[in-house]
């Protein structure tokens, strides 16, 4: 397969400074992402447990950034140290750009290799951010996913929403 123009994880080695001041296992594994052997963007990222399928148009991993906790913070997560990498989940498209990234202990999923994400039981889209509602159903087809927004708050978006799982686009179907 021809790697050439695509999406690479290429692993970097931390230094033993690095990981004790960041507080960082020494075994964990993290990666750059590049493209023909150039560094796509400056992200630490790290291959998780539903990501990193880079043969989809997004796909999922987790991105470190350094962090100092406050004291609260170290209170309220269980933190001992005051430094740290903290790991988010993050979208990215097929080019490396970050699309979205989640709140700390949100994990988004992405529907079918679609332009549409859900964290809970929230949809959203990728590209413009859209939400789109709340449901506890779906439906899926080829081209579609179906979802029950029948006790929206908005009444322009009660109903049944059908979204194209293409371009995000949706309309409404409403009872009588």
């Amino acid at each position: 397969m021809d790697s050439f123009n695509k999406i690479q994880l290429s692993p970097i080695t931390l230094s033993d400074e690095f990981c004790k001041e960041w507080n960082i296992s020494t075994q964990d594994i993290f990666v750059h992402l590049t493209m023909n052997g150039e560094l796509v963007n400056n992200g630490l990222y790290r291959k998780g447990g539903i990501g990193g399928d880079l043969t989809k148009k997004y796909f999922t991993l987790l991105k470190h950034t350094k962090v100092k906790y406050t004291a609260k913070e170290r209170e309220k997560y269980g933190f001992k140290n005051k430094k740290g990498l903290r790991f988010n989940w993050c979208i990215l498209d097929h080019q490396g750009n970050e699309k979205f990234i989640a709140e700390l202990y949100d994990t988004p999923y992405i529907v079918d290799n679609s332009v549409i994400f859900v964290i809970g039981n929230k949809y959203y889209n990728i590209e413009t951010g859209e939400y789109y509602c709340q449901s506890l159903s779906s439906m899926r087809s080829d081209d579609y996913i179906f979802l029950d927004n029948t006790q929206d708050s908005n009444p322009s978006k009660k109903g049944v929403m059908q979204i194209n799982k293409h371009d995000g686009t949706w309309m409404l179907h409403t009872s009588c």
